[in-house]
């Protein structure tokens, strides 16, 4: 497996889409975050492709704050 790849640009804003655009690529490990600032989706959409790898590596992804194990 590769390294997981994000590119951004905060700038650019895809029309049709005023709030931001987010586009994933598991297969690939790489995603593309248009038009948003806010650092949560880069750090969701870095969980996005990494529990997309673990899981072709049977793990199971899970998040910290589950509640129920």
């Amino acid at each position: 497996e590769g390294d997981i790849y994000i590119y951004s640009d905060p700038e650019y804003v895809v029309p049709g889409h005023p709030g931001g655009l987010a586009i994933f690529d598991p297969a690939h490990n790489c995603a593309m975050i248009l038009g948003m600032r806010y650092f949560g989706e880069h750090k969701k959409g870095t969980l996005t492709l990494a529990w997309s790898l673990a899981n072709r590596f049977d793990y199971v992804a899970c998040h910290g704050g589950m509640k129920r194990y």
